[in-house]
């Protein structure tokens, strides 16, 4: 399974941010390059692959997600074949 561009800016934001068991509004980080439902669609299938968990969603611009132990190892594999 590989990471989609928005899979991938979304767990690297999380990673990034440094802090246990991270957790941010996808909107935010995906804003202004999706609307809500795409945003929505994406973080839904995120979770479906256990890369994140969807934690709390309002319309029209609220979709908290908290990182995985799954979806930090995913990105991190995901970067280390970029880097080949």
């Amino acid at each position: 399974m590989t990471l989609t561009e928005s899979e991938s800016q979304i767990l690297k934001h999380l990673i990034e941010s440094g802090r246990p068991e991270p957790m941010e509004n996808a909107m935010g980080i995906l804003n202004p390059t999706k609307d809500f439902g795409s945003t929505f669609e994406i973080a839904n299938e995120m979770q479906n692959k256990n890369l994140v968990k969807l934690v709390y969603c309002v319309h029209p611009n609220t979709i908290n997600v908290q990182l995985t132990l799954v979806g930090e190892k995913k990105y991190q594999d995901h970067i280390s074949l970029q880097l080949k």
